[in-house]
C-alpha cells in the first residue's frame, strides 16, 4: 500500500513538475559532467542521503567517481539510541555497538545505492565532538575524551585512520588525505548555518583543508546543505510534491542558493533509501523523509571581504547592513535570540574589530565568547593563533590561544549602550590572509546563544 502511495504521489509530481506549479521563482539548476569527480562529506550516517541523495544517484547514472565520507558513526545521539533500543544507552559499550550499528545502515543504503563499500570512507571522529575539537584542540599533544563513548581516539576499526587521535591535526590530516586522493571537483558538505555542532565542524574543516592544499588541487567548487534550522522545512513529514525553499533567514547574498531537481525514479529510491536508518527514524519518525522532496536545495558560500577603513559610526551601520548576521538555525530580523543581535567585523590598517550588538545585558553571569583563528598560506594552520575572548559583564577580558593564556591588555576592549567593541591587532592573529570568526554567549558556562562562524577574506589594499 505504501509503495502504490508514492507511486501516485511521484506521478503526480510528474505533471506538477512540467508546470512547475509550486515554484517560487527560478534558480540556478546544479548540473553535473563527465568530467565531475564527487565528494559528499557527512557528519552523521544518514546526512548523506538527506541532503544529497539525488545528486549522488545522478553522479551513477552518469559514471561520474563518487566518495562519501562520514565524518563520525553517529555514535552519541543517546535520544535516538533511547528510542531505538527502548531503553537507557549511556554506557561505552553500548554507544560503540550504535557506533557500529550505524556504519553498518550507511553502508547498506549505499550499496542499495549503488556503491561499493570501497567508495564509503568512514573516519570515527567523536559524534557532538567535532566542533569542540576546532575551538580548543589543536595541539598534537591534547585531545579531546567522548563523553558516552569515554574514548580519546578513533575506536573503528574499519576506519580512515584506526586509532588517531582527537584533536583537530588528525581530523585536519584525514580531511586532506581524502581531498589529495581523490581530487573532487564537487564537494558536497554541511552550511554552517546548520543548527548541529558538528555540522558546523565538517564545514570549517573542509574550509581549512582546502585552503591548505591549494596549487595541490584546485578549481573545487563547495555546495553546502541544509538539515537543521528553526521552523525548516515545513511541513514535517514526507511531502514528494513540495520542493526545499532557502529558510527566509539564509536569502542572503553570501548564500547563493542552486537546486538539482529529483526525477520520479531518484525521488522513489531516495524514500526508499532513508528506510536504511532504522535507528534514527523512531526518535523523529517524520523527519528524515521530510527531505525527500522534488528537489534538493545546495548553497554556494561567498567570504566576507574586509578592507582596511577608518572606524566610526556611519562605517559600523553601513557594514552592518552589507554584512548578514546569522545565528545558528535563525538569522536577521525576527530571531528569537534572547541577548544576541547582530556580530559585525571590520578592519583597520592594524587591527581587525568586532562589534556585537546586544539586545541586551541584564544578567551578570552573562558571557561573551568571541573566537578568530586566522590562516595564511605561509604557515600551517594547526601552528597558527587560535584566539578565544572571554568578556563578562565588567568588561573583565581573557584572552587565550588555545589554553595558553594571554596579555588582556593587547584587545581593547569597550561598551557604549549594548553595543560592545573588541579590537585584536592583526600581529596577534599571525598576521592572517583569512579569518574565521563566530561569536557565542554562555550563562554559568552553559551554550546560549552564537553566530554562525564567518569567513573573512583581508584586503590590504595594496
Amino acid at each position: 500500500m505504501k509503495r502504490i502511495i508514492l507511486i501516485i504521489s511521484v506521478f503526480i509530481l510528474t505533471a506538477f513538475c512540467s508546470l512547475e506549479l509550486w515554484a517560487q521563482g527560478p534558480r540556478p539548476q546544479l548540473t553535473l559532467s563527465s568530467d565531475d569527480r564527487i565528494l559528499v562529506i557527512a557528519p552523521h550516517p544518514d546526512d548523506e542521503v538527506i541532503g544529497a541523495g539525488g545528486v549522488i544517484q545522478e553522479a551513477l547514472r552518469l559514471n561520474i567517481p563518487v566518495r562519501v565520507m562520514y565524518v563520525t558513526n553517529g555514535d552519541s545521539n543517546a535520544l535516538a539510541a533511547l528510542y531505538y533500543k527502548k531503553r537507557p544507552v549511556f554506557g561505552r559499550k553500548q554507544a560503540l555497538e550504535m557506533g557500529k550499528l550505524r556504519r553498518e545502515e550507511a553502508v547498506d543504503a549505499m550499496k542499495y545505492l549503488g556503491l561499493d563499500e570501497n567508495q564509503l570512507i568512514f573516519l570515527g571522529y567523536p559524534d557532538y565532538g567535532t566542533l569542540r575539537i576546532f575551538k580548543k584542540y589543536w595541539k598534537l599533544n591534547k585531545f579531546y575524551r567522548s563523553a558516552l563513548t569515554r574514548v580519546s581516539n578513533v575506536p573503528y576499526v574499519r576506519s580512515l585512520t584506526y586509532g588517531a587521535d582527537y584533536n583537530a591535526p588528525s581530523i585536519l590530516a584525514d580531511f586532506k588525505k581524502v581531498l589529495f586522493d581523490f581530487k573532487p571537483t564537487k564537494v558536497f558538505v554541511t552550511h554552517p548555518s546548520d543548527g548541529n555542532d558538528d555540522h558546523q565542524a565538517v564545514f570549517l574543516f573542509l574550509q581549512i583543508a582546502l585552503w591548505e592544499l591549494q596549487g595541490q588541487i584546485d578549481n573545487v567548487l563547495v555546495y553546502t546543505y541544509l538539515v537543521h534550522a528553526i521552523n525548516w522545512p515545513r511541513p514535517v513529514g514526507f511531502s514528494p510534491l513540495l520542493q526545499l525553499e532557502p529558510p527566509n533567514h539564509l536569502q542572503s547574498q553570501e548564500n547563493q542558493w542552486i537546486d538539482f531537481k529529483l526525477n520520479p525514479d531518484q525521488l522513489r529510491l531516495k524514500r526508499e533509501l532513508v528506510d536504511y536508518y532504522r535507528t534514527q527514524i523512531p526518535y523523529k519518525p517524520k523527519f528524515l523523509f521530510t527531505f525527500v522532496r522534488a528537489n534538493e536545495l545546495f548553497s554556494s558560500l561567498s567570504a566576507l571581504k574586509l578592507v582596511p577603513q577608518v572606524l566610526n559610526g556611519d562605517v559600523w551601520e553601513k557594514e552592518e547592513k552589507k554584512q548578514y548576521t546569522c545565528f545558528h538555525g535563525r538569522c536577521g530580523k525576527g530571531n528569537r535570540n534572547l541577548f544576541l543581535k547582530s556580530v559585525v567585523y571590520t578592519l583597520d590598517p592594524e587591527q581587525l574589530s568586532v562589534r556585537i550588538r546586544l539586545k541586551q545585558w541584564s544578567r551578570q553571569d552573562l558571557n561573551i565568547d568571541c573566537y578568530l583563528f586566522g590562516y595564511t598560506k605561509n604557515t600551517a594552520f594547526a601552528q597558527m593563533p587560535k584566539i578565544h575572548l572571554r568578556i563578562s559583564r565588567d568588561l573583565n577580558v581573557q584572552i587565550s590561544d588555545g589554553k595558553k593564556y594571554l596579555r588582556s591588555r593587547d584587545a581593547k576592549v569597550s561598551k557604549i549602550g549594548n553595543d560592545i567593541y573588541v579590537s585584536l591587532p592583526l600581529s596577534f592573529l599571525g598576521y592572517p590572509q583569512k579569518v574565521i570568526g563566530s561569536v557565542a554567549l554562555q550563562i554559568q558556562n552553559l551554550p546560549l546563544e552564537a553566530s554562525t562562524w564567518k569567513v573573512m577574506e583581508i584586503n590590504d589594499g595594496s
